[in-house]
């Protein structure tokens, strides 16, 4: 396999992830205004502070690639999709390393 490959795969991984993240957001916005609102808030942000432990953009990307379906960052409440709250709280994660990164600067 040329080394070009790998690295092709990894970026179409990451270009994914990142339309999955964002998508995600997209369609959490009208659940933050539901009935349910607090409850998505509440998660996303018990879920941020778990995804704290990852202070890499690849370090983010590889653990949600390797999540277990069964593996879930905090308990819900009925109604709440624990996909939308994974979703949200990882963008926001990327969107914090990327605020941390142009502070370096």
């Amino acid at each position: 396999m040329p080394p070009s490959e790998p690295l092709l795969a990894w970026h179409e991984q990451v270009e994914r992830t990142l339309l999955l993240w964002r998508t995600g957001r997209r369609l959490a916005r009208p659940r933050l205004h539901s009935p349910q609102g607090r409850a998505y808030m509440r998660a996303i942000a018990i879920s941020l502070i778990q995804l704290q432990r990852h202070t890499t953009m690849d370090e983010l990307v590889r653990a949600y690639a390797t999540i277990a379906p069964s593996v879930k960052l905090v308990v819900l409440e009925d109604g709440v999709s624990q996909g939308l709250v994974e979703d949200v709280s990882y963008w926001l994660r990327l969107v914090q390393l990327v605020g941390q990164r142009e502070r370096a600067r």
